[in-house]
């Protein structure tokens, strides 16, 4: 019964949280003084120089070698410099994990382009300032999720429901008797900050499928406490939490006990100098995937790593790639008779990128193997030298076929000459959206929704003559 487990301090809803426990604080500063100042917590920061530490481990007390899989121990220390200006949105995180290893990540412009990478991932083009925006916000997840809690770019506003959602919380299955185990206390801070304290005293944790499920806690055990601190914009400049529970994992039918104990920590200041760094500063570990290929009877052919008709090497039967590029395959003279039948990279049908037969080199590419197959070359001189293509009749969108090569389009046709792309183009009426389009040849059908060499274009390769039967399929738009 093997289950990931994000195991969460629960904290109840806003309401709640301002309504229990308060009568404890003597201070002056009333629930409804703390609610209209954090309505006031409305502005971002420019840049945010951040230090995120989790230390904490959940031990299982049983000796069933399944709920031993539960357990953790966690000690990570994350640090994060971000600036949210407009024009000039950067990021940078850093981890180091318990066993000092260490993951980097990176959101930068360079030449009014926007990129990303990180310790395993080659830099990557972002579209603009808006998808950089939430690229950042994605990696900081990623970077300091681990089973008690994370933070993200707007984790360093306090809002009124901040407690739930960066501790981690999850309160709306919290129940009867159980909202008394919280009490909060606010106060303000020197500076016009606002300070607030938690205990908490019941525990949760989110599962596999999305739920939130529940543990129980004992008398001798007091839960969690949590400190919080503002500045008087509302930015975290710190929160600290103390975990001290003992739980019964209430999904076996005798809860099995376990132990979460340890801390977690966020210091940040906001507004002040970044100095910030370039692609070439980040230490990237990627796989160095190799390309195999052998000779081939009646034709010669080159291979090429290529990123553009500029940027292009030679490659060898067993040289490293360039992970992010293309594999290029570019054909030269056959032997007279024969004529090109197939050219796959790892299976996969290459597609036709200029002159060349291309492969996108992936993180996921271990090794490159790569095989062109010839043919005889027909002798008939009434051989066909095109395929018939037949549309499906599909309502709620038109659809237009093209002959698809070297980067050029003939549109509203009938046949595609072989070795050529069909191309299709699919524009939905108002109200409908595509689904998938699917070709099929007469002895077995290929879904290329995906395959849009020539966007917006999905494109199959015409490698023989024949009927080519096209299948779009739409929906309405939810």
């Amino acid at each position: 019964m093997k289950k990931k487990l994000l195991l969460a301090v629960c904290a109840v809803t806003a309401a709640t949280a301002m309504t229990v426990g308060l009568a404890a604080c003597n201070t002056g500063f009333s629930a409804k003084d703390a609610e209209n100042k954090i309505k006031g917590f409305t502005s971002t920061p420019n840049t945010v120089s951040a230090t995120f530490k989790q230390t904490y481990e959940l031990k299982v007390n049983s000796n069933d070698a399944s709920m031993k899989a539960f357990e953790k121990n966690i000690a990570d220390t994350v640090t994060i410099e971000a600036d949210y200006t407009a024009g000039n949105v950067y990021y940078y995180g850093k981890k180091v994990a318990k066993d000092n290893s260490v993951v980097e990540q990176l959101v930068v412009k360079e030449d009014n382009t926007y990129y990303y990478l990180t310790s395993t991932t080659v830099k990557k083009a972002l579209a603009d300032e808006a998808a950089a925006k939430a690229k950042i916000g994605e990696l900081m997840t990623s970077l300091t999720k681990q089973t008690t809690g994370y933070v993200n770019s707007s984790a360093f506003v306090y809002s009124s429901d901040w407690v739930n959602t960066y501790l981690m919380l999850g309160s709306n299955t919290v129940k009867g008797n159980e909202k008394n185990y919280f009490t909060y206390k606010y106060d303000k801070t020197e500076g016009d900050g606002l300070k607030v304290d938690i205990n908490m005293q019941y525990v949760g944790y989110y599962g596999d499928t999305g739920g939130t499920f529940e543990f129980g806690t004992d008398e001798t055990h007091k839960g969690a406490t949590a400190s919080i601190e503002t500045d008087s914009n509302g930015f975290i400049t710190s929160f600290s939490q103390t975990l001290n529970n003992h739980l019964d994992m209430r999904i076996t039918s005798t809860p099995t006990p376990l132990d979460l104990t340890g801390t977690r920590s966020l210091t940040a200041t906001y507004n002040g100098a970044i100095t910030k760094k370039a692609a070439a500063d980040i230490t990237q570990t990627l796989n160095n995937p190799t390309v195999t290929f052998g000779d081939v009877e009646n034709v010669t052919y080159s291979v090429y790593d290529f990123a553009s008709t500029s940027d292009m090497k030679k490659l060898n039967s067993g040289d490293s790639l360039a992970v992010g590029r293309k594999v290029a395959v570019m054909v030269g003279a056959f032997e007279e008779g024969y004529e090109l039948d197939t050219i796959t990279i790892n299976g996969v049908e290459a597609y036709k990128f200029g002159p060349c037969y291309c492969y996108d080199v992936t993180e996921d590419d271990y090794n490159v193997e790569l095989k062109v197959v010839v043919k005889v070359k027909s002798t008939d001189p009434n051989a066909p030298t095109v395929g018939t293509i037949v549309v499906n009749p599909v309502e709620s969108c038109t659809v237009v076929i093209a002959d698809f090569y070297n980067n050029t389009t003939k549109d509203n046709v009938t046949t595609v000459e072989i070795g050529h792309f069909l191309a299709v183009k699919v524009t939905c009426d108002s109200g409908y959206e595509l689904v998938s389009v699917k070709v099929n040849n007469g002895t077995e059908e290929k879904d290329i929704t995906s395959a849009t060499y020539g966007s917006p274009y999905c494109c199959y390769s015409i490698s023989a003559a024949g009927t080519y039967t096209v299948t779009v399929t739409v929906k309405l738009s939810d």
